[in-house]
């Protein structure tokens, strides 16, 4: 692919996002996954240029910056602008999830603003791309909203039999990965315990846990045996412990929003139905091939806090 190529692509990506403008829409999402000319762009395996566009990482990233560079140029700044990737290629010499995690914060996590056409300053765990920033925070009319990064394949985790049977990964790498996970959990508690604190600090009526894993929660559900333990699930077990504590310490309202397995449920899961913790409440958003949304109306003078609603779209 020339560079006369790679500009006609730069353009109808714009395109593109400017006819999803003119139709309405709110946000717009370059798909950077599934073999798409983005990830053929990201990944070592598919892109083996040796000009400005191929190389090491940040050259492999240069055509995803700059074709969402050209989107914001022509939408302007009343869209939410994402890109979807693949945390890591299941597959001899792709790349590395934990450079696609560096090159995330460095792309998307650059400032202190929130994304959207009304942006807010938000609290950062860590500096402006660099580790940890994509742990956020903010409080908005008595209600406390937490963003942590907690992803799914058991929260990077990666168990003895499963770091060769699950991917082409090295040894080393896979040490890697958990060395990563278990500086990363024990942030995600302590960002989240400092949460918790400020809403009991401000009196807040609740507070919204956003993530992107499901910690398997429906798996206690099983008769018999307790799944929750299972070694494939135990890069959630510190941190959904430590939810529990704050949970019961906490006098307001715990709303737990996240993706991942792409169900929608509207449930109070996280232990015990013999323990109920009243004040909990999970939400599962919908996902493909069901793609809905989900509207949250919040009432800090309500008992419940938080109302859910699933809004179903025609022909989805």
């Amino acid at each position: 692919m020339g560079e006369d190529e790679i500009e006609f692509h730069f353009e109808s990506y714009a395109q593109a996002a400017e006819a999803a403008k003119s139709f309405g829409a709110d946000a717009i999402e370059m798909h950077c996954a599934h073999e798409t000319l983005g990830y053929t762009f990201l990944s070592p395996v598919t892109n083996r240029r040796t000009d400005r566009w191929g190389g090491g990482p940040q050259e492999r990233i240069r055509f995803v910056v700059e074709t969402m560079r050209r989107i914001r140029q022509r939408v302007g700044d009343g869209l939410a602008l994402g890109i979807r990737i693949s945390g890591k290629e299941f597959r001899q010499g792709g790349y590395d999830n934990l450079e696609r995690l560096d090159h995330l914060r460095k792309v998307m996590f650059a400032g202190p603003e929130s994304f959207g056409a009304t942006k807010m300053t938000l609290e950062h765990q860590g500096k402006p791309g660099e580790k940890l920033a994509e742990n956020t925070r903010f409080v908005h009319e008595g209600i406390v909203f937490v963003g942590l990064n907690v992803p799914g394949s058991n929260n990077n985790k990666v168990g003895d039999k499963d770091c060769a049977a699950k991917s082409a990964r090295t040894p080393a790498q896979c040490a890697a990965d958990n060395a990563e996970y278990a500086e990363r959990d024990a942030a995600n508690i302590a960002w989240m315990h400092e949460a918790f604190e400020l809403a009991r600090q401000q009196k807040a009526a609740g507070i919204v846990l956003v993530l992107q894993a499901d910690p398997w929660f429906d798996l206690p559900e099983t008769e018999g045996v307790d799944e929750r333990q299972a070694p494939g699930a135990d890069g959630y077990t510190n941190f959904l412990a430590k939810l529990v504590e704050e949970t019961r310490a906490f006098p307001g309202q715990v709303l737990f929003v996240h993706g991942d397995t792409h169900f929608f449920k509207l449930d109070k899961p996280l232990i015990r139905q013999d323990q109920l913790l009243e004040n909990f409440t999970r939400l599962e958003t919908f996902g493909s091939p069901n793609v809905h949304w989900v509207k949250v109306t919040v009432d800090p003078t309500a008992r419940g806090v938080f109302v859910v609603q699933p809004m179903l779209v025609a022909g989805n």
